[in-house]
């Protein structure tokens, strides 16, 4: 089931004179759920394709034992970004149909790739209740956030599968292929985060490996249907696939 938003009822601040300048330019006050998708301060309600390289992490599969699997720098990630109120919960505000990171086997001696099963997209919901003011160009003000309760990014909920199809493969070179679903915590970090891309994480857990007809197969009994996927911790570069800067920015109404 799709998280939904908390409805958050706005207060009415009073302020006067110079108070009131001051309140009104604080971008790092918290202001509500997202209302607008900014892509380079453009509220037009448009999708724009994606790129992304850079995927890298670790996430501990829970079997027969407990296996960490870790993902090198290397890989890909691709697909759109939906600007204005075209993202907006529960639409998805991302939507990604290239996921190809380099990922270590659980199993000694062999080599592990991962990949989408065709046809399958991740769609990705981002519910933040707190985003901040912002022009989506030089002050993306979710970058400055302090604490646990107003945290520096935005969060979301990615959906590993599409249609009851699990969306992701993990195969080694042994012949062992798992298929993962379930949802999982994502981590949207509005700085740029180097050479114009901004960092997509996946945090936490809520993955599993999949039972029939997607059951793990050639893994020898090691790992089984419904097996966890757990602190999962994997970060993605993203970046709208134009030669200009166009930097992705949530704000509130």
């Amino acid at each position: 089931m799709r998280l939904r938003n908390l409805v958050i009822a706005a207060s009415a601040i009073m302020a006067v004179g110079p108070l009131a300048l001051v309140a009104a330019a604080d971008a790092t006050t918290p202001h509500g759920p997202i209302a607008t998708v900014l892509v380079a301060n453009n509220p037009a309600d448009a999708s724009y394709n994606l790129i992304g390289a850079g995927v890298s992490g670790a996430f501990t599969l829970d079997s027969v034992v407990d296996w960490t699997v870790s993902c090198s720098s290397g890989g890909s990630v691709g697909g759109v970004v939906r600007a204005g109120t075209t993202g907006i919960d529960p639409a998805a505000a991302f939507t990604l149909d290239v996921f190809t990171p380099v990922c270590s086997s659980f199993l000694a001696g062999s080599t592990a790739s991962m990949d989408f099963v065709a046809g399958c997209d991740i769609d990705i919901v981002m519910n933040d209740s707190k985003v901040h003011d912002g022009n989506g160009i030089t002050l993306r003000t979710d970058t400055g956030g302090t604490s646990g309760s107003d945290p520096n990014y935005v969060t979301g909920t990615a959906y590993m599968s599409s249609g009851g199809v699990p969306c992701v493969r993990y195969t080694t070179s042994t012949g062992c292929a798992l298929w993962i679903t379930g949802y999982i915590t994502v981590q949207f970090h509005e700085a740029d985060s180097g050479g114009n891309y901004q960092n997509l994480k996946f945090v936490g857990g809520g993955l599993e490996i999949a039972g029939a007809p997607y059951a793990p197969t050639g893994c020898m009994g090691l790992v089984n249907a419904y097996d966890d996927l757990t602190n999962v911790d994997i970060t993605t570069k993203i970046r709208v696939n134009n030669a200009t800067w166009k930097p992705i920015d949530f704000v509130p109404a």
